[in-house]
Protein backbone atom coordinates (compact mmCIF):
# COMPACT_ATOMS: atom_id res chain seq x y z
CA UNK A 1 0.00 0.00 0.00
CA UNK A 2 1.08 3.35 -1.11
CA UNK A 3 0.48 7.04 0.56
CA UNK A 4 -2.02 9.21 -1.57
CA UNK A 5 -0.01 12.20 -0.68
CA UNK A 6 4.08 11.56 -1.25
CA UNK A 7 3.89 8.16 -2.81
CA UNK A 8 6.18 6.11 -0.54
CA UNK A 9 4.98 2.51 0.95
CA UNK A 10 3.28 2.56 3.91
CA UNK A 11 1.91 -0.91 6.01
CA UNK A 12 -1.23 -2.44 5.14
CA UNK A 13 -2.60 -1.73 8.63
CA UNK A 14 -1.62 1.81 9.09
CA UNK A 15 -3.78 4.68 8.55
CA UNK A 16 -0.91 7.72 9.22
CA UNK A 17 2.13 7.68 7.12
CA UNK A 18 5.18 7.22 8.90
CA UNK A 19 6.75 9.79 6.14
CA UNK A 20 4.99 12.94 5.81
CA UNK A 21 2.18 12.04 8.62
CA UNK A 22 -0.98 12.17 6.01
CA UNK A 23 -4.18 10.34 7.47
CA UNK A 24 -5.46 8.10 4.93
CA UNK A 25 -9.86 7.60 5.85
CA UNK A 26 -11.37 4.93 3.98
CA UNK A 27 -14.77 7.48 4.03
CA UNK A 28 -12.29 9.78 1.84
CA UNK A 29 -11.21 7.16 -0.84
CA UNK A 30 -13.31 8.53 -3.19
CA UNK A 31 -12.94 12.45 -2.65
CA UNK A 32 -11.39 14.37 -5.24
CA UNK A 33 -7.82 14.89 -3.74
CA UNK A 34 -6.11 17.97 -3.63
CA UNK A 35 -3.72 19.83 -6.07
CA UNK A 36 -1.76 22.21 -5.58
CA UNK A 37 -0.09 24.59 -8.35
CA UNK A 38 3.30 26.54 -8.47
CA UNK A 39 4.64 29.05 -10.63
CA UNK A 40 8.46 29.94 -11.13
CA UNK A 41 10.59 32.55 -12.84
CA UNK A 42 13.98 31.72 -14.07
CA UNK A 43 17.06 34.10 -15.37
CA UNK A 44 19.49 32.82 -17.81
CA UNK A 45 22.16 34.83 -19.65
CA UNK A 46 21.30 35.61 -23.41
CA UNK A 47 22.74 37.65 -26.12
CA UNK A 48 24.14 41.05 -25.93
CA UNK A 49 24.43 40.98 -22.04
CA UNK A 50 20.66 40.43 -21.68
CA UNK A 51 18.88 38.86 -18.93
CA UNK A 52 16.05 36.18 -20.40
CA UNK A 53 13.44 35.19 -18.12
CA UNK A 54 12.49 31.71 -18.01
CA UNK A 55 8.47 30.76 -16.70
CA UNK A 56 7.75 27.45 -15.81
CA UNK A 57 4.22 25.90 -14.11
CA UNK A 58 4.07 23.00 -11.82
CA UNK A 59 1.06 21.02 -10.86
CA UNK A 60 0.96 18.94 -7.85
CA UNK A 61 -1.60 16.35 -7.75
CA UNK A 62 -3.66 14.85 -4.35
CA UNK A 63 -2.40 11.37 -5.34
CA UNK A 64 1.48 12.26 -6.29
CA UNK A 65 1.37 13.30 -9.87
CA UNK A 66 3.57 15.81 -10.84
CA UNK A 67 3.43 17.72 -14.36
CA UNK A 68 6.23 20.28 -14.82
CA UNK A 69 4.99 22.97 -17.66
CA UNK A 70 7.96 23.72 -19.73
CA UNK A 71 6.17 25.59 -22.49
CA UNK A 72 5.10 24.63 -24.95
CA UNK A 73 6.42 21.27 -23.86
CA UNK A 74 5.41 19.40 -20.55
CA UNK A 75 7.34 16.13 -18.26
CA UNK A 76 5.45 14.03 -15.86
CA UNK A 77 6.54 12.56 -13.06
CA UNK A 78 5.43 10.43 -9.97
CA UNK A 79 6.51 11.47 -6.10
CA UNK A 80 8.24 8.11 -5.69
CA UNK A 81 10.10 8.73 -8.56
CA UNK A 82 12.04 11.47 -7.06
CA UNK A 83 15.66 10.26 -5.87
CA UNK A 84 17.18 13.37 -4.58
CA UNK A 85 16.07 17.77 -4.78
CA UNK A 86 18.86 20.24 -4.77
CA UNK A 87 19.39 23.60 -5.43
CA UNK A 88 22.32 24.54 -7.62
CA UNK A 89 24.11 27.76 -8.63
CA UNK A 90 24.17 28.25 -12.17
CA UNK A 91 25.83 31.27 -13.98
CA UNK A 92 23.68 33.73 -15.58
CA UNK A 93 25.71 35.36 -17.99
CA UNK A 94 25.29 35.99 -21.63
CA UNK A 95 28.23 36.90 -24.10
CA UNK A 96 28.89 40.73 -22.53
CA UNK A 97 29.33 38.78 -19.60
CA UNK A 98 31.92 36.33 -20.46
CA UNK A 99 33.64 39.12 -22.25
CA UNK A 100 33.79 41.06 -18.86
CA UNK A 101 34.92 38.12 -16.97
CA UNK A 102 37.91 37.59 -19.41
CA UNK A 103 39.12 40.89 -19.74
CA UNK A 104 38.74 41.68 -15.96
CA UNK A 105 40.78 37.80 -15.44
CA UNK A 106 43.95 39.00 -17.96
CA UNK A 107 43.99 41.96 -15.67
CA UNK A 108 45.15 40.09 -12.59
CA UNK A 109 48.97 39.46 -13.07
CA UNK A 110 48.94 43.08 -13.70
CA UNK A 111 47.21 44.47 -10.84
CA UNK A 112 48.98 42.25 -8.16
CA UNK A 113 45.58 40.48 -7.97
CA UNK A 114 43.40 43.43 -7.38
CA UNK A 115 41.63 43.00 -9.97
CA UNK A 116 40.34 39.52 -8.02
CA UNK A 117 37.55 41.47 -5.91
CA UNK A 118 35.50 43.02 -8.50
CA UNK A 119 35.35 39.64 -10.75
CA UNK A 120 34.51 37.44 -7.62
CA UNK A 121 31.93 40.12 -6.83
CA UNK A 122 30.41 39.85 -10.50
CA UNK A 123 30.68 36.25 -10.47
CA UNK A 124 28.45 36.22 -7.67
CA UNK A 125 26.03 38.33 -8.35
CA UNK A 126 25.32 37.07 -11.52
CA UNK A 127 24.58 33.31 -10.29
CA UNK A 128 21.20 32.22 -10.29
CA UNK A 129 19.60 28.83 -9.44
CA UNK A 130 17.55 25.95 -10.29
CA UNK A 131 15.85 23.07 -8.66
CA UNK A 132 17.24 19.93 -9.80
CA UNK A 133 15.01 16.51 -9.61
CA UNK A 134 16.92 13.53 -10.00
CA UNK A 135 15.09 10.93 -10.67
CA UNK A 136 15.18 6.40 -10.07
CA UNK A 137 15.04 6.33 -13.57
CA UNK A 138 18.59 8.54 -14.07
CA UNK A 139 16.36 11.41 -15.59
CA UNK A 140 17.30 15.06 -14.50
CA UNK A 141 14.78 17.83 -14.59
CA UNK A 142 15.68 21.41 -14.09
CA UNK A 143 13.51 24.32 -12.88
CA UNK A 144 15.28 27.62 -13.06
CA UNK A 145 14.25 30.20 -10.16
CA UNK A 146 15.31 33.59 -9.91
CA UNK A 147 15.11 33.45 -6.33
CA UNK A 148 15.69 31.24 -3.76
CA UNK A 149 12.63 31.51 -1.27
CA UNK A 150 10.21 31.43 -3.77
CA UNK A 151 10.87 27.36 -3.97
CA UNK A 152 9.92 26.92 -0.24
CA UNK A 153 6.70 26.02 -0.48
CA UNK A 154 7.37 23.17 -3.46
CA UNK A 155 10.04 21.72 -1.21
CA UNK A 156 7.64 21.35 1.94
CA UNK A 157 5.78 18.77 -1.11
CA UNK A 158 8.77 16.40 -1.09
CA UNK A 159 9.23 16.48 2.73
CA UNK A 160 12.83 18.68 2.07
CA UNK A 161 15.08 19.08 5.40
CA UNK A 162 13.49 22.10 7.27
CA UNK A 163 17.03 23.23 8.00
CA UNK A 164 17.60 23.83 3.95
CA UNK A 165 14.09 25.39 3.42
CA UNK A 166 15.26 27.93 6.28
CA UNK A 167 18.74 28.74 4.58
CA UNK A 168 16.79 28.92 1.26
CA UNK A 169 14.39 31.65 2.79
CA UNK A 170 17.22 33.20 4.73
CA UNK A 171 18.71 33.98 1.35
CA UNK A 172 15.68 35.08 -0.50
CA UNK A 173 16.62 38.22 -3.04
CA UNK A 174 13.42 39.81 -4.60
CA UNK A 175 13.57 40.46 -8.53
CA UNK A 176 13.89 44.68 -7.81
CA UNK A 177 16.92 44.25 -5.90
CA UNK A 178 18.57 41.23 -8.02
CA UNK A 179 18.41 44.17 -11.12
CA UNK A 180 19.61 46.50 -9.07
CA UNK A 181 22.63 44.74 -7.67
CA UNK A 182 23.35 43.65 -11.13
CA UNK A 183 23.09 47.19 -12.56
CA UNK A 184 25.32 48.87 -10.44
CA UNK A 185 27.99 45.46 -10.15
CA UNK A 186 28.05 45.70 -13.74
CA UNK A 187 28.92 49.67 -14.10
CA UNK A 188 31.46 49.26 -11.51
CA UNK A 189 32.92 46.33 -13.09
CA UNK A 190 32.94 47.77 -16.56
CA UNK A 191 34.54 51.26 -14.53
CA UNK A 192 37.50 49.32 -12.94
CA UNK A 193 38.32 47.37 -16.68
CA UNK A 194 39.10 50.38 -18.71
CA UNK A 195 40.42 52.21 -15.89
CA UNK A 196 43.18 49.53 -15.28
CA UNK A 197 43.41 48.86 -19.23
CA UNK A 198 44.43 52.26 -19.80
CA UNK A 199 46.51 52.60 -16.88
CA UNK A 200 48.55 49.95 -17.92
CA UNK A 201 48.69 51.28 -21.45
Amino acid sequence: MFCRNCGKEMPEESSICPICGFKSEEESEFAEPESKEFHFVGVRGGRKGRIIEMHTDVRVEGRGEITVFFYPNKKQFHKRDVKSIDLPLVPAWGILGWIRLIAIGLLMPFTYGLALLPFLVYVKIMMSRQIRIKLHSGKVIKIPIRQKAEASGFLREFNYSPVEIQKNDDGFIDEIEWLRRKKWTTVILDFMTVFLWWWLW
